[in-house]
This record gives C-alpha cells, sequence and structure tokens, in this order.
C-alpha cells in the first residue's frame, strides 16, 4: 500500500515504522495473519493452509484482525496529536 501512493522514502519508512508500532499492539495471530496478507500477499485460502485454519476462520480472523488494527490505529493517532498538543503549550 505504501508503495503506491507514497513517493517519497522518508514517508515510506515512516508508515512502515507507524504500522510496525501498531503491529506489536495486535495479538500475534492478529498481526501474522495481516502480515500474511498485505505484506506476503497471501489469499485468504494460503492464509487458511498457512495457519492450519478453515476458510472460514481465516476469512473471520482477517475481519477481526483489520478492525482491530484500525481501532489500535486511530488510537495511536489520538494520543500522537495529544502528545504535539501539549508539547505546544
Amino acid at each position: 500500500l505504501a508503495k503506491v501512493f507514497l513517493k517519497d522514502d522518508v514517508d515510506k519508512r515512516f508508515l512502515a515504522y507507524r504500522i510496525e508500532k501498531i503491529f506489536k499492539k495486535l495479538p500475534h495471530d492478529y498481526a501474522l495473519i495481516l502480515r500474511l496478507k498485505y505484506s506476503e500477499g497471501y489469499s485468504v485460502i494460503e492464509i487458511a493452509k498457512q495457519t492450519n485454519v478453515s476458510f472460514k476462520t481465516a476469512e473471520s480472523l482477517l475481519y477481526r484482525a483489520r478492525k482491530a488494527f484500525i481501532k489500535a490505529y486511530n488510537t495511536n493517532e489520538r494520543q500522537t496529536i495529544h502528545t504535539i498538543e501539549e508539547a505546544l503549550r
């Protein structure tokens, strides 16, 4: 995703750092399934085989992992904004 929209290497590295920071806050199985899908490009059926779960379980895990990532990312953004606001006071 970052490869498509970001042209500046500094922006790419910063986004990769932020994503990695969020992954560390997620449960291991969520981080794993998101890495397999978006970093490695696995299909849901390949993820199911790789993780020894059914296709439906892999779909469900991917859905829940995405939701958890979004929640963690938004929480992190709010904390970052709050920290910047505090520093500016």
